[in-house]
């Protein structure tokens, strides 16, 4: 029922609206009250369900509801992944690092004050190192929450944005929760299986937790600078919240680097809603120079001392095996694969793959190229008729994608995990679209197809053998799937069909040090020692200090009853690691049981012994030293 306050304000309406049209004749007068007062019920109604949302109580409650529907979505998207092991980079950097076993051995390696070193997430790592030791379960579950905070912030900041620029624009409106389903989408869509699921990528998630964070308190701050009345409260509490933006900046940045865009993104977002259709944007600029230069203060000064401070200066190469790439060449191909393989997956994410065979382009006339540079050229022409929220999604993507897809290479040409901080752009400006209600129908029924793909596509990180077996059938002339799959085969103890992947990675990669190791020692635990000094010996030539490869070669030529050469390469280890007393000691049996050389074979036994005199190994050596 309608209440008197509502009652009261229907009569109201009614009688303006009849007044205005007093003066025309009476039957017309009644056809005109019969239609203004059915319109104005339904008008009514209408505000009054809206008046109800917007009490204090509803809010919280539809928001939740909200919460409560991106978190449910989000782990029936994901519970199928918490069991998964360590996987690539992940058994080097955390199973088998011990820096990140205890507080102490992390303070010693990671230095707080290099903020290029991803200390939060390194010590978000050794949290759960000690919660639960290398059990995965923990892991993963951390990753899951950072993720679904993540798209919780998503509906607050996406929400908040579409309100300041519907204020500011009143062509803009929202006619659906598009904010809720932004993050829903967000929540379920299988592109970020890659960066929630595999557990290196933590500090992508943190990074992108914490640069959503500071930027929300950033309007929150903005929204209190502006209010009014202006009292010292009102001073003290925008402040207050700058300097919680700042510190969420800095705990975004230490977590990985690429969160550098910040200040540029929020000093953009400045400009936006200052800028004035009669007033250009360089006259915006120069009246707001100072307050610009505040935003912009701490990318100013971290480009200061990365450029004047660092060895390696402002735009030095990353990776290890990128320093032959041409910078032209890597931006071009970022160009072209942005349109042929993220913009693809984002629209229709099937067929995904850890380790995508993306190579350079070869020449500026590549029809890909091309046809990149046009839809993205279509793309920023069109944006001239883009409300202004849309327009600030568009940047976002851009310069958000811009650290690791610009003109500093890095050895993957694309992988899916670059994606997952552009793609909220994409939220942002998703949720300025007007759209009819048959579409909006046609994107609720995306999420369960995305979450059923997630699902399946998470199947394919519960094992390494699975991960990698489905890399190889994706790209077969790819020398790291090929790799990892013969790692993966000889983990499970299958190492003579570990050795065909092997022997292909070679073919494809002929300087892969790991491949002939790891050749060779398949071939040793199969019982064909014979076979596998080629690959050791190569191996060693590529790296000829590599202790393991040296060490390998010795117990081969030994099993061979090659002993004089398995002398040979334990010196050579024993000259790399003088410490060792186990290859002290495996030296003196060569000389003392094999050589006959009972002198030789006595040095050896008491360098060992006295190297570590509590091993009971070494200690059976004194009934061979008193002889």
């Amino acid at each position: 029922m309608l209440g008197y306050r509502q009652l009261l304000l229907i009569k109201g309406v009614i009688k303006n609206r009849v007044n205005v049209r007093k003066n025309l004749d009476w039957p017309l007068r009644g056809w005109l009250r019969l239609l203004i007062f059915k319109r104005l019920i339904l008008n009514t109604q209408e505000n009054i369900r809206l008046s109800m949302k917007t009490q204090p109580k509803s809010i919280l409650f539809n928001y939740l509801r909200s919460y409560l529907v991106i978190i449910l979505l989000g782990i029936f998207s994901y519970s199928n992944s918490l069991n998964s092991p360590f996987q690539f980079d992940g058994v080097i950097y955390i199973q088998k690092n011990d820096s990140l076993k205890s507080l102490d051995a992390f303070f010693k390696k990671y230095d707080v004050t290099n903020y290029s070193n991803r200390f939060v997430s390194g010590l978000t790592l050794t949290f759960n190192i000690w919660l639960g030791y290398l059990d995965t379960f923990g892991f993963h579950l951390l990753n899951l929450l950072i993720h679904l905070s993540v798209c919780i912030l998503i509906f607050v900041v996406t929400g908040t944005l579409a309100k300041s620029f519907c204020n500011k624009d009143p062509s803009l409106k929202i006619n659906f929760n598009l904010p809720l389903l932004a993050a829903i989408l967000f929540s379920v869509h299988p592109v970020f299986t890659q960066t929630v699921s595999y557990l290196v990528n933590r500090s992508a998630l943190l990074s992108t937790f914490f640069y959503l964070f500071s930027f929300y308190s950033f309007i929150c701050a903005l929204q209190a600078y502006f209010s009014k009345p202006k009292t010292p409260f009102r001073r003290l509490k925008y402040l207050v919240i700058f300097t919680l933006s700042l510190g969420l900046m800095v705990l975004g940045i230490g977590s990985k680097l690429t969160a550098i865009s910040l200040p540029l993104i929020m000093t953009i977002y400045y400009i936006t809603i200052q800028y004035r259709a009669n007033e250009g944007v360089f006259s915006l600029v120069r009246r707001e120079r100072k307050l610009l230069l505040i935003f912009l203060a701490p990318l100013i000064t971290i480009l200061i001392q990365r450029a004047f401070f660092t060895k390696r200066g402002l735009f030095h190469i990353a990776d290890e095996g990128s320093f032959t790439i041409n910078r032209l060449d890597y931006i071009l191909s970022q160009i072209k694969w942005l349109s042929f393989y993220y913009f693809k997956l984002i629209a229709l994410p099937f067929n995904q793959n850890i380790d995508p065979d993306m190579k350079l382009i070869e020449s500026i006339s590549d029809p890909k190229l091309i046809i990149g540079i046009l839809f993205l050229g279509a793309v920023l022409y069109a944006s001239r008729n883009f409300q202004k929220l849309a327009i600030f999604g568009i940047v976002w993507f851009i310069i958000a994608l811009s650290p690791e897809s610009s003109f500093i290479p890095l050895i993957d040409i694309v992988t899916e995990h670059r994606m997952y901080l552009p793609c909220i752009g994409l939220a942002i400006a998703f949720c300025a679209i007007s759209i009819q209600r048959r579409v909006f129908i046609i994107l609720i029924f995306l999420i369960p197809i995305f979450a059923i793909n997630t699902i399946n596509r998470n199947s394919d990180w519960v094992s390494e053998y699975a991960l990698w077996s489905d890399s190889v059938r994706k790209s077969p002339e790819k020398a790291r799937p090929h790799l990892n799959m013969a790692r993966a085969l000889s983990l499970m103890g299958q190492n003579k069909e570990a050795i065909p992947h092997y022997q292909k990675t070679i073919k494809l990669r002929p300087g892969y040090f790991e491949a002939y190791h790891n050749l060779g020692v398949s071939f040793s635990m199969i019982g064909e020692c014979q076979k596998s000094l080629k690959p050791f010996e190569n191996a060693l030539m590529l790296h000829p200090k590599q202790i393991e490869t040296v060490l390998s070669l010795a117990n081969c030529h030994k099993t061979l009853k090659n002993y004089e050469k398995s002398a040979i390469y334990l010196q050579k280890a024993i000259r790399l690691k003088p410490n060792k007393d186990y290859i002290a000691r495996e030296l003196g049996k060569i000389y003392y049981f094999n050589l006959n050389e009972k002198e030789k074979g006595r040095l050896f036994f008491r360098k060992a012994l006295k190297l570590n005199p509590f091993d009971p190994k070494n200690a059976a050596l004194k009934v061979f030293l008193k002889k």
